[in-house]
């Protein structure tokens, strides 16, 4: 089967339950979820390695954020002292935007937020940056415990990984947890997920029984698993009116949950 066939099958597998396409260009190419080999580390040196570079881009990208942010936030305790550094670097961003004659995408996106806001683009940006990083850093704790802090015998990491990630979908958009079962008539899933997760270990060709690795990727849901994603920050502020005072202090009160009300301008 060819590699746009699987994804068609893949979607209409996440369709039962209630996985729906993004709205985009290039969205339906993607599989509902990552169906990719897991990101194996030549030795736990390399592994560490990554995971503390990843664990620190982290905490120093959402600090930058909130930092950038605080002006907009009617409420930060950095409000004070972030606005007078958010004008200079807005006033120099704005003045270099006047010299650029875009000729390439990576101009044409400079000189846009230098016209309008550096650092509240920067901060939308890095809200994005860390919604990825804190994808990896997830990925690299499941690798943790399941290649790194193992006795015996090793599992199949490939069908472990695909069980477990579609269970997190499944999770993400029921409220539920998967439940798994067995028929009588035979070692046949009795359950939605169970079917589902062999229909997808067949379209994979992942040569593991469903059941074993169903349950251990549903025992490893936590509470956060549960929760609904936030919506890309992007599309939220294609949802503001012009009619707004000011979006931008709204859009990250919506983002960071806080007040963000301010003096009209």
């Amino acid at each position: 089967m060819d590699e746009n066939s699987t994804t068609e099958r893949l979607w209409d597998i996440a369709r039962r339950f209630g996985v729906h396409e993004p709205i985009g260009l290039v969205g339906t190419s993607l599989p509902p979820f990552d169906i990719s080999q897991p990101n194996f580390h030549l030795s736990k040196a390399d592994f560490s390695a990554e995971l503390q570079a990843v664990e620190k881009a982290l905490k120093d990208t959402e600090s930058l954020a909130l930092f950038l942010a605080a002006p907009y936030r009617e409420t930060d305790t950095l409000k004070a002292v972030a606005t007078p550094v958010s004008e200079v670097i807005n006033d120099q961003a704005c003045k270099s935007a006047q010299a650029i004659v875009p000729k390439s995408p990576i101009d044409l996106i400079q000189k846009n937020a230098g016209d309008t806001d550096l650092c509240f683009a920067t901060a939308i940006l890095l809200l994005d940056t860390r919604s990825g990083l804190i994808s990896r850093f997830q990925q690299l704790k499941d690798q943790e415990r399941t290649y790194w802090n193992l006795k015996g015998r090793a599992p199949n990491h490939y069908a472990r990984a695909i069980a477990l990630r579609f269970a997190r979908l499944v999770a993400k958009h029921t409220g539920k947890r998967p439940t798994v079962g067995v028929s009588r008539e035979g070692n046949f899933p009795s359950t939605d997920f169970g079917r589902a997760l062999e229909e997808i270990f067949e379209l994979l060709d992942i040569k593991a029984v469903f059941r074993r690795h169903a349950q251990w990727a549903v025992a490893e849901l936590t509470d956060d698993d549960f929760r609904v994603e936030p919506v890309n920050v992007f599309r939220d502020l294609m949802n503001f009116s012009v009619d707004q005072v000011d979006p931008r202090r709204d859009a990250l009160a919506a983002i960071f949950g806080t007040d963000a009300k301010g003096d009209e301008e």
